[in-house]
């Protein structure tokens, strides 16, 4: 629930003010560092898991499946390359009956 590759964004926006205070010898300082990051993804997930759950109860993500069509090894539905070169030519096909008013 807390979209977990999404907090790579934060680490990485973590890391490059860590290095940012280290280059310029502002006194980097390993605690503070640990515990910025920690701090950080914490507040991150929950603000992800808090939006989930608002989104489930208010039925919002539920409203908002139209016209999504979900393909490849990052949605989750393939399980290799040659499965997600399917995937997206099976997308490709509905997107086309859905534009020609064929679905």
């Amino acid at each position: 629930m807390a979209r977990p590759g999404f907090l790579v964004v934060t680490a990485v926006g973590c890391a490059v003010g860590m290095a940012s205070a280290a280059a310029c010898g502002c006194g980097f300082s390993w605690p503070r560092a640990v515990a910025t990051l920690a701090l950080a993804l914490l507040a991150h997930a929950s603000a992800n898991m808090h939006n989930d759950f608002a989104d489930a109860v208010s039925g919002a993500d539920a409203a908002n499946t139209a016209g999504l069509y979900p393909a490849g090894e990052g949605a989750g539905y393939a399980g290799g390359i040659l499965s997600a070169g399917v995937d997206g030519i099976k997308v490709g096909e509905a997107v086309a009956r859905s534009l020609l008013g064929l679905a």
